[in-house]
């Protein structure tokens, strides 16, 4: 569909300016915006919501590839570009569906 990158981590491996949160893959930091990705994933939102207050923002994500959740959040970040080869793109719906996003 669109030419695949080599390098898919976009900033994420580091904490950016707006990051507040911290997802768990694998045993990998990825560094996000809570609110962001509550208001499009009620299930992340019910799980940073679980998290204790005073401690820190962190969700694991179990049973989620790395690489597929890196593709994900480069897919709904708005200022990301999107480059993804068709196979990427199934990922990414079945992904999209297990956190319930529209």
């Amino acid at each position: 569909i669109i030419s695949p990158r080599t390098n898919i981590d976009f900033g994420f491996t580091v904490p950016g300016l707006l990051s507040d949160a911290t997802l768990i893959v694998k045993g990998k930091e990825l560094h996000v915006n809570e609110q962001y990705l509550s208001n499009m994933s009620s299930v992340l939102r019910t799980m940073f919501d679980n998290i204790s207050p005073g401690t820190r923002n962190t969700v694991v994500l179990e049973e989620v590839k790395y690489q597929e959740c890196v593709e994900f959040l480069r897919w709904i970040y708005p200022s990301n570009v999107k480059n993804f080869e068709e196979e990427a793109i199934h990922r990414l719906i079945a992904l999209s569906k297990r956190l319930n996003v529209p």
